[in-house]
């Protein structure tokens, strides 16, 4: 798989969550809340973003112009899962301020849905 391919999945699944977010908030809330409130989802997510953060770290070819997205991806996600491991408490309490208020989760869905076509639009049709 390519750095275009990767570009294309990521700027999907934002532009899908997003939307999701956007269309249906209480849905979201409510699956957030659950992924928070049950430690061995923490434990699972802080465990695939160490090994997804990796990948893109390691495996990223070309790290120029857009491409450089790629291995930002892949440290955030190796620093989020460290802190799923390290300061559950801290990581879970900065997302339950996002989830307070219907219009925080709507103003996330507007920022992710915008970036996600950001890089679908670039990955799809100009690299």
């Amino acid at each position: 798989m390519g750095n275009t391919q990767i570009l294309q999945i990521i700027g999907i699944i934002y532009v899908l969550l997003g939307l999701g977010m956007l269309i249906n908030p209480k849905y979201h809330s409510k699956v957030f809340k659950d992924l928070i409130e049950n430690e061995s989802n923490t434990y699972l997510l802080g465990f695939i973003g160490l090994v997804v953060g990796y990948l893109l770290i390691t495996f990223t070819g070309k790290t120029t112009g857009w491409f450089i997205i790629i291995p930002i991806f892949g440290w955030i996600g190796l620093i989020k899962s460290a802190l799923f491991f390290l300061a559950p408490q801290a990581l879970m309490g900065i997302t339950k301020i996002f989830l307070k208020k219907k219009e925080y989760l709507i103003f996330m869905g507007i920022l992710v849905t915008i970036f996600g076509g950001i890089l679908t639009y670039v990955s799809f049709l100009v690299l």
